[in-house]
């Protein structure tokens, strides 16, 4: 097998805290994809590159019977700070890239 070296990228998506026991990273991962499907989520995805797909496994607490974080989202240019808040039992999302910004 050949190493590859992989340049880091960024990713915007949505994730899910799973784990291996008793199969329930099977069930928590098959809603994530369904979510990610049937909301169009990449088409949502601000600054996005292409439309190819991640899915990353990360943020291991111990070894792989120890829950972790599964993210499927796209590759994206920058990354944009959003503001969460729920609202009629929605996640809603408004960019703030004027958070910051300096008054004069």
């Amino acid at each position: 097998m050949q190493k590859v070296k992989i340049e880091p990228f960024k990713v915007i998506g949505i994730a899910v805290r799973t784990t291996n026991e008793n199969g329930k990273s099977a069930q928590d991962i098959g809603q994530l994809w369904g979510k990610f499907m049937s909301e169009g989520i990449s088409d949502k995805i601000p600054n996005k590159i292409n439309d190819t797909i991640f899915s990353i496994y990360t943020n291991y607490e111990s070894d792989h019977t120890k829950p972790y974080d599964t993210i499927l989202g796209c590759k994206v240019s920058f990354l944009t700070i959003f503001l969460m808040e729920w609202s009629d039992n929605r996640l809603m999302a408004e960019p703030m890239a004027n958070l910051y910004r300096k008054e004069t």
